[in-house]
């Protein structure tokens, strides 16, 4: 009786609903060397983060870092370009309300002060503005950036989160007031700029995705065209010095040339 039931496949009595086989996933990959992390699946926390802030195994940077890296310089940029405009513009004035009445040895003196007096201010402001610009971007991107990355989707409330950091971040130095009101400022300014740029999403009829793989095809396309003119221009020296030791071979022989001195 035992060797007659040893002898039935299990898989026989699938008929009634019992030992039935499990379906195989074929949703899940199971060929030899793949992985997963190359697939396009929206990751969420920490391995979120990972693939945004980290190098891939084969060292290419994420869209959203490339984004992030490009917004920041650009603000930082145009901060320094603002600071320097006004700040040049204020000591041009100074400088004429306040000498009006000086008298200088010559025009070339009065030139030269006012000229010393607009580059150093030029400088100040480009420093100043440069700096708090780029600082605030900073925090607010990369805080937005990093958010979304957790959550795994873009919406508003990673540009809240991100207003109410970098709000509160620099009014940190005013106390407990000051970091309230400008948290409560970040928090208002990051949801008009989360709605901004929704609306402009969908009027469009694009994403933020979209966006950022632009951003890192346009960086690419930059670092491939510097290298084709790096590959270039040694291409260029190698083939003029390979001709100039065609033309004078002895001239790159020391032991040649030591023997001609003698």
């Amino acid at each position: 009786m035992t060797r007659f039931f040893r002898k039935i496949r299990i898989e026989r009595l699938a008929f009634v609903g019992l030992f039935t086989q499990r379906e195989p996933n074929f949703d899940v990959v199971t060929t030899p060397g793949y992985d997963p992390d190359d697939s396009d699946e929206p990751k969420k926390g920490m391995e979120g983060l990972r693939r945004v802030f980290w190098p891939s195994k084969y060292g290419e940077l994420s869209p959203e870092l490339v984004t992030l890296m490009s917004m920041t310089t650009g603000s930082a940029m145009l901060g320094a370009m603002y600071g320097a405009s006004v700040n040049a513009r204020i000591a041009f004035l100074r400088f004429i309300e306040t000498n009006d009445a000086t008298k200088f040895a010559n025009h070339l003196e009065a030139k030269r002060m006012l000229q010393h007096n607009v580059t150093i201010s030029l400088g100040k402001g480009a420093w100043k503005w440069g700096f708090r610009i780029g600082m605030f971007s900073t925090i607010f991107l990369t805080t937005s950036t990093a958010v979304a990355a957790w959550r795994g989707e873009n919406g508003i409330i990673e540009y809240v989160i991100a207003g109410i950091t970098a709000g509160g971040a620099f009014k940190m130095n005013m106390g407990l007031k000051g970091f309230i009101a400008g948290s409560l400022v970040g928090a208002f300014v990051g949801s008009l700029t989360g709605l901004f740029f929704d609306s402009i999403f969908w009027v469009t009829g694009t994403s933020m995705k979209s966006l950022q793989e632009t951003q890192k095809k346009i960086y690419e396309l930059r670092e491939e065209a510097i290298q084709k003119k790096r590959d270039e221009q040694v291409s260029k020296e190698y083939a003029k010095l390979q001709h100039e030791i065609m033309e004078d071979p002895l001239a790159t022989n020391p032991e040649t040339q030591k023997e001609d001195n003698k």
